[in-house]
């Protein structure tokens, strides 16, 4: 899901850009792309790294995920 939020965000700005400024604004456009991109995958890392110790701090998660798992099989 978050992939997709970025991917829409960054058309957007995209989009927004070449409204606001015309094609000579490709340029910042770039830029303004490329650092959002970073910020946005800089947070979903630290999503999969909170995730995963949650995971790891409770175990019992994944045996109750695999019990769920097999009930609606």
């Amino acid at each position: 899901m978050a992939f997709a939020i970025q991917d829409l965000l960054l058309a957007t700005i995209k989009y927004w850009l070449i409204l606001e400024y015309g094609v000579e604004a490709f340029d910042k456009g770039i830029i303004l792309r490329q650092i959002i991109n970073w910020g946005i995958t800089f947070v979903i890392i630290g999503g999969f790294f909170y995730i995963g110790k949650i995971i790891n701090e409770n175990p019992e998660l994944i045996k109750e995920v695999q019990e769920d798992i097999k009930k609606d099989a």
